[in-house]
């Protein structure tokens, strides 16, 4: 383990201080497992659902180019972002936006 990046911490004035310093911090039991459960829930629903629909954005490929979401006139290229096409993780995105949890 790097010590020299955020650890897990119960701390804010750490987890301020990591902020500050790395951009990025890691609060240690943020949420419960209850509150947990009704997110995993959601975000699983919610991923099957873009899949069955044709609308899942996967990636991770060997040939898939993190960032390259566009040909070259600037039009996205979503087919390029299939399981078909390697992709091996699938990304919900703005879940907040896409139902009641």
């Amino acid at each position: 383990v790097n010590s020299s990046l955020p650890q897990p911490s119960l701390s804010l004035e750490q987890c301020g201080n990591d902020l500050a310093e790395q951009g990025y911090c890691l609060l240690r039991d943020a949420l419960t497992d209850g509150q947990l459960e009704p997110l995993r829930k959601r975000l699983t629903e919610q991923a099957l659902a873009e899949k069955q629909q044709g609308f899942a954005f996967q990636d991770g490929g060997h040939s898939q180019n993190w960032g390259d979401f566009r040909d070259s006139a600037g039009v996205l290229r979503p087919q390029e972002f299939t399981e078909a096409q390697g992709g091996r993780n699938q990304r919900v995105w703005t879940l907040v936006n896409k139902g009641a949890v």
